[in-house]
């Protein structure tokens, strides 16, 4: 049978069965329309995730802890952090600490104040060739410049919002709307950070002042706050000399990094 003769098969054979056909290429559509909607669900979900994961900026970063020796749990020291800082691909060796197990800190600004605002002892060059990105401002240039959380004006609050807070605390329920803390400029203000121990019977404060050079961006997960102010390490010893001069601080074991993040 010639090519022809072929065609015009076919082309009859069309004409006598038009709702078989019709129905054919229906069902053809049908399935090539849903095979496309799944393919795009499946890559939209795949790109989501891979965003998702990304911005917790967690496949690229490890964090560590120190090691165990005999049993025997060592933190990192300084030699090793070293070592981390010059192995190959290691972009960064970001290191922070706290200040005291036992100190009560306070963070003012003008006449307000936040009991939230905990400071985090750095090295600033470090912490800015990690994952720490400014919203506004730029790096520090000096060590009394400091960077702070996105959250942290929203942590600065006077007496009256102090009060409101309160109230919005007793009861979650009620229609009392949570203050909105500090809503101004921040970069240039100048903050006065201080630490008060039990020293004996009597309580001593010891207070820093510090200039905001930059802003943090946001964390990743909305339900996250960062309310923190981000010090120099250069500070620390004499934090520290001051902390330790509480009533049994000395007892106390102080880790010299509380996180360690390469």
């Amino acid at each position: 049978m010639k090519f022809k003769d072929q065609l015009n098969l076919v082309r009859r054979n069309m004409k006598k069965n038009r709702m078989r056909v019709f129905m054919t290429v229906l069902a053809t559509t049908i399935g090539c329309a849903f095979l496309i909607v799944l393919a795009s669900v499946g890559f939209g979900m795949q790109k989501s995730m891979q965003e998702e994961l990304l911005s917790a900026q967690k496949l690229n970063e490890i964090q560590i802890s120190g090691k165990e020796t005999d049993g025997q749990f060592e933190q990192a020291t300084k030699e090793q952090i070293k070592e981390l800082e010059n192995t190959e691909h290691v972009a960064a060796v970001v290191r922070r600490s706290g200040v005291s197990q036992t100190a009560q800190t306070e963070v003012k600004l003008s006449d307000r104040t936040s009991a939230f605002a905990g400071p985090v002892l750095t090295n600033m060059e470090q912490e800015l060739k990690g994952n720490t990105k400014l919203v506004s401002g730029n790096a520090p240039k000096s060590d009394n410049e400091i960077i702070v959380g996105y959250h942290f004006g929203k942590s600065l609050l006077t007496e009256a919002e102090k009060k409101q807070l309160d109230k919005r605390n007793e009861n979650p329920e009620s229609k009392q709307e949570s203050p909105e803390g500090y809503k101004g400029e921040l970069i240039g203000k100048e903050i006065v950070f201080s630490m008060t121990e039990q020293v004996e019977d009597k309580s001593e404060t010891k207070s820093w002042t510090f200039k905001i050079a930059g802003v943090a961006e946001a964390p990743a997960r909305d339900f996250m706050e960062d309310s923190n102010i981000y010090i120099s390490e250069k500070w620390k010893s004499e934090m520290r000399a001051f902390a330790e001069k509480a009533d049994g601080a000395e007892e106390l074991e102080v880790p010299e990094y509380s996180e360690i993040n390469g």
